[in-house]
């Protein structure tokens, strides 16, 4: 048996911490960093508020801390930024009427001085992240006057585990709240880490993310049934029932569950997780952010180097409609960007010139793009590879970035592994195109294994959302009318769970 620490709080209920790594529950118990400074301010906290990150990922985390709160009925409010934005944007205003409370606020980026700000003022703040943190030692502030606390528990500081550094926020969440409360997370709750994994730009090539997707791609339950419900296509010609793999994540859940925080209904979106959400289906939503995102393309003037391109819309072309910022959209415009042009993308929506919101979508898994764009004069903050800007700190010379994308990704080996194939009917029999498809569930689309078709055999059927190509009587789908078959790779992937499915990508 593990050992732990017993922290008993004012109604006797025990929090457990484990303080060495055990194989316990079928995974690696990772204990992070400042673990027990955050028992500490639960123990001497009754009122809380849960912070959400307006993402998946953060939807995620907020469910998972929601579910221990309402188990051990602890008062909590809830909140989430609108319009897409990241971190706390709690006034002093908003923070003084919170005196007494104790944030957790999850999958979002918060620096000392935010926490020091809380603190200082009453409230104490558990701060649960995964994104770029800014300091080498552990963020931890008290206030003996107010008797607040505050910590930033984060996995990406240097002197934590490097093989947990893949962890989504919602992941950060999992290892927290399996440490203090084992017996309250189950599979349902990997189940919802796995979806957070494939819904962010996490490194998920190793043995223990691969636990948490194996149970998303196997978990069977209502509220699996009930997420599909909400998301799936409204006509459904194809064979098999909807399971949670990862083309239905990517293809259906994602962009339907996205729609809601960008079109500023992110409490929707959190109560969809929750099984709150009253609403009808999400197809709706994602249709019409599609509407949105190719207005915007519509009015974006392009400018294309040899090694990236930078994508500039006039904020006042579209201007705010309908309840919704059009700079909600910015990733979604330039992931589609990203995807027409096979480069990396600046994306950015400017106002009088001046920058509101950007995105960056960089084109090489394995280059800091987030490092080269802030070294050239950018404000930026997320991932390495996809990151939001919000603006400038010195003139930007556009060519030197062009020198230095293309510098870097030399610098990387490409992983995508490539096979010509000339006969796609021969190599399925044989069973090798059915291994290959069961493990691209696993990684990462820079790293899959694709085909490349040589032959000349080709049957194409056109529809207006996709293409079909018919190759020895193998169906591949395209859903990009920029790409064909001589262009492309084609992907095979295990869809609802069991049956080869193949799709064209760039």
């Amino acid at each position: 048996m593990p050992f732990f620490f017993l922290f008993l709080d004012k109604y006797n209920e025990i929090f457990l911490y484990c303080v060495n790594e055990q194989k316990e529950w079928g995974v690696y118990m990772y204990v992070p960093s400042g673990l027990d400074k955050a028992v500490q301010i639960l123990n001497d906290s009754t009122k809380f508020l849960v912070y959400y990150d307006t993402d998946i990922d953060g939807a995620v985390a907020g469910e998972l801390v929601r579910r221990i709160l309402d188990k051990y009925k602890k008062y909590y409010r809830i909140y989430i930024n609108e319009n897409r934005q990241h971190g706390l944007k709690l006034t002093d205003t908003q923070l003084k009427k919170l005196e007494g409370f104790t944030i957790i606020l999850v999958d979002a980026g918060v620096t000392r001085e935010e926490v020091e700000k809380c603190v200082n003022l009453g409230v104490s703040i558990i701060v649960i992240d995964h994104h770029e943190v800014h300091e080498d030692k552990l963020i931890y502030v008290e206030n003996e006057k107010t008797k607040a606390k505050g910590v930033i528990i984060n996995n990406q500081y240097v002197f934590e585990p490097k093989e947990y550094r893949f962890l989504s926020g919602a992941g950060v969440v999992y290892y927290v709240l399996k440490n203090l409360f084992p017996h309250d997370i189950g599979v349902e709750e990997e189940f919802l880490v796995g979806i957070s994994l494939l819904s962010d730009v996490r490194e998920i090539e190793n043995s223990r993310a691969r636990y948490f997707l194996e149970k998303t791609y196997s978990y069977r339950s209502d509220y699996v049934n009930y997420l599909i419900d909400l998301t799936k296509p409204l006509k459904d010609y194809s064979f098999g029932e909807y399971v949670f793999d990862r083309n239905f994540i990517d293809y259906y859940f994602n962009t339907s569950v996205n729609a809601l925080f960008r079109l500023n209904k992110g409490y929707d979106a959190i109560d969809v997780f929750s099984r709150k959400y009253n609403g009808s289906s999400l197809v709706v939503f994602k249709e019409n952010q599609m509407v949105i995102r190719d207005k915007m393309l519509e009015r974006t003037k392009i400018t294309e180097f040899s090694n990236y391109v930078v994508a500039v819309l006039d904020y006042n072309s579209l201007g705010v409609d309908g309840g919704y910022d059009i700079t909600n959209f910015v990733g979604l415009v330039c992931s589609r960007l990203r995807s027409q042009y096979g480069k990396t993308v600046l994306y950015v929506v400017q106002d009088n010139g001046v920058i509101k919101r950007g995105s960056v979508r960089g084109k090489k898994d394995g280059v800091d793009y987030l490092k080269i764009f802030k070294d050239n004069g950018f404000i930026a903050d997320g991932h390495k590879i996809a990151f939001g800007v919000t603006g400038l700190y010195k003139s930007i010379d556009f060519n030197k970035i062009n020198q230095d994308i293309e510098k870097e990704e030399q610098t990387v080996i490409e992983t995508k592994k490539v096979l010509e194939v000339t006969n796609l009917s021969f190599m399925l029999h044989n069973g090798v195109i059915e291994k290959i498809a069961y493990e691209n569930n696993f990684v990462r689309s820079e790293k899959r294994t694709v085909l490349k078709y040589i032959g000349s055999e080709v049957t194409v059927q056109d529809f207006p959302k996709l293409t079909k190509y018919i190759i020895d009587g193998v169906e591949i789908l395209c859903f990009n009318k920029d790409l064909d078959i001589t262009k492309g790779y084609i992907v095979p992937l295990i869809e609802k769970g069991k049956y080869l499915k193949f799709y064209l990508t760039e």
